[in-house]
């Protein structure tokens, strides 16, 4: 059996001030916490696994990779942070949506004669639960859990700066 020929894969050496220069600029995406490794590394033409290869063997590498996931870890917990504010901001003023809906009408040969779309707002009122985790939050003196306690069997009563509010 006769063995084909398969085209090697090209490769290119490139000089450590390269790699270096590649590396400095994935980083530099990277940080920003909002692209993956992988994804920065395939935009200047490299897998994540040489990328891995050169921090062993390049110090200038290493360091600047450690500060790189450092700095792709903080940024990533502050756009966490910024979502789950805005999140629980929607959740205790209430927020609104908008839901649209296309029905097609049909003639008898499938043709589509025409289009009605229907557009219906929807309102979510504010949590309670959202509220009193965010007052808790904000102010752990006045809303502490001794505040909140028990009435009647089913009642729920909340002590409000020396006032009760049962429900």
């Amino acid at each position: 059996m006769k063995k084909e020929n398969t085209p090697k894969k090209k490769t290119t050496r490139r000089t450590k001030a390269d790699k270096i220069k590649i590396a400095k600029a994935i980083f530099k995406d990277y940080e920003t916490g909002e692209i993956t490794l992988e994804s920065c590394c395939g935009k200047n033409g490299i897998t994540a696994r040489t990328l891995n290869n050169w921090a062993g063997s390049i110090s200038e590498v290493s360091e600047a990779f450690k500060k790189a996931k450092d700095s792709n870890a903080k940024a990533t917990q502050e756009g966490l942070k910024n979502k789950a504010v805005t999140s629980l901001e929607k959740l205790i003023t209430g927020f609104s949506v908008e839901e649209s809906e296309t029905k097609e009408i049909r003639n008898v040969s499938g043709a589509i004669i025409q289009k009605i779309t229907t557009t219906k707002k929807k309102h979510f009122a504010p949590n309670v639960t959202a509220v009193i985790f965010a007052l808790k939050a904000l102010d752990p003196e006045t809303w502490q859990n001794d505040g909140f306690g028990g009435g009647e069997e089913g009642d729920q009563v909340f002590v409000i700066e020396g006032r009760t509010i049962k429900f």
